[in-house]
């Protein structure tokens, strides 16, 4: 009794500075160093396995010990529908435009992807982590690929926060073109780096730098006097040194002059910087960029060796990176997953009200079809605050929306066997 009266106190204790870590740093920091520590699982299972044995010691199984009992089972079945939120329950979001249709969710956990293969077989292994600066993050990951005698191994280096891509001007045999492009559109701005053959897909349009591959491209080419641009449609742009105004004609081959705002449709884009010789590299910024992080990684297998920087974050599906060492291909990545459901949801409407003579919103509400096509369903719903859909064991509560209002993003939830349990025991306590 006296061992379970310090294992209580270390779990209050334990409760109380979680709330402190989630305070100081995030929720990310407290669930890694509390909540899913093994040591806090331990902790929890002594305390069941305790209260199992006070039952049987105290002889609790009496009508009038019930008052007791009750507490002690109430206590049992939280700890146990706890267990099972952790262990089969997920979250994540989609977002969807107006209509548009989805049956994506990006996870709330990030994982490292592994997927080496010899183009006849594979071996694929994601975990989930939590990467924090300030906390444990070392991890390393061994394997033997089938027909290699050589193993396989992944090993942690290094975490930095909030990074962003930077060029650094460089001499010329050491270096490669770049041009510096801003987007700016539903998410916002973005500066994105196109080295001599890249492509930029931004959606509506795409911006070519020295490739004459794609045809529906606007096409940036690098000649001896400048850099020029074609453009297969009608391009207005606004020069923001003189906000003066103009339209490059399709198919027409002009200057690419910088610090323009070029249009296309809703969406925009600035032609930043040309850089003749200039080198990518990955920086952390004293911005808070949310969801940016790299994870550096040393990979071998004998005596080849890689270090690999990997991108991504909370909420961001990860743009994989590819390579091979030896006789294999290697896909590597950092951040969420992409979750497939059995069906999807269709958004008819999004609407947001606001309060009267301000910006500020006082709700926003969601009009979506239910589309499942295995189960013939077709149902129109109305997720808004308070207000869940429930379907197949997933739950749809209304979260955010895009910036431009043009869509929804909807959290998405499924835990029906740890929700139920723990309402069981709240119950019980009640």
């Amino acid at each position: 009794m006296p061992l379970m009266a310090v294992a209580l106190a270390a779990f209050f204790f334990a409760i109380a500075r979680a709330t402190f870590i989630e305070e100081w740093y995030n929720t990310a920091v407290a669930q890694k160093v509390i909540y899913k520590a093994w040591w806090f699982e331990g902790l929890l299972a002594y305390l069941s396995l305790s209260m199992i044995f006070n039952i049987y010691r105290y002889k609790l199984l009496q009508v009038k010990k019930i008052g007791s009992l009750t507490f002690h089972v109430a206590f049992l079945v939280i700890i146990a529908g706890a267990w099972m939120t952790r262990k089969v329950g997920f979250e994540g979001v989609m977002s969807i435009r107006e209509g548009a249709s989805s049956n994506e969710i990006i996870s709330s956990d990030t994982y490292m992807q592994f997927k080496v293969h010899d183009n006849v077989q594979q071996y694929v292994y994601d975990f989930p982590v939590i990467m924090e600066k300030g906390t444990d993050n070392y991890f390393e990951h061994e394997f033997l690929f089938p027909g290699e005698t050589k193993e396989t191994r992944f090993e942690f280096i290094s975490l930095m926060e909030n990074v962003k891509d930077t060029l650094i001007p460089v001499g010329k045999t050491q270096g490669q073109p770049y041009l510096e492009i801003v987007t700016v559109g539903r998410s916002g701005r973005h500066y994105n780096y196109l080295k001599s053959g890249d492509v930029l897909n931004d959606g509506g349009y795409k911006i070519a730098f020295n490739n004459d591959e794609h045809t529906e491209a606007i096409h940036v080419i690098e000649t001896d006097s400048a850099l020029m641009v074609q453009t297969p449609f009608d391009l207005p742009y606004l020069q923001m040194s003189d906000q003066s105004e103009g339209t490059l004609v399709r198919d027409s081959l002009q200057r690419f002059v910088p610090k323009r705002l070029y249009m296309v449709g809703q969406q925009q884009f600035v032609f930043n910087a040309y850089y003749k010789s200039a080198e990518l590299q990955v920086i952390e910024s004293k911005e808070e960029i949310e969801g940016s992080k790299a994870v550096t990684l040393l990979v071998q297998q004998g005596d080849l060796s890689k270090e690999v920087v990997l991108r991504g974050g909370k909420g961001i599906a990860p743009n994989k990176t590819q390579f091979k060492m030896g006789n294999l291909e290697y896909v590597l990545g950092y951040g969420s997953k992409i979750i497939e459901l059995p069906f999807f949801i269709h958004l008819r409407d999004f609407q947001l009200e606001r309060y009267p003579g301000t910006m500020n919103p006082s709700s926003f509400a969601s009009e979506v079809t239910l589309i499942d096509m295995e189960n013939g369903v077709n149902e129109e719903h109305r997720i808004y605050m308070n207000n869940v859909l429930d379907y197949r064991g997933y739950r749809f509560f209304q979260s955010s929306y895009d910036q431009d209002e043009g869509g929804t993003i909807l959290s998405v939830n499924q835990d029906r066997p740890g929700t139920y349990t723990t309402y069981i025991g709240y119950t019980l306590l009640a």
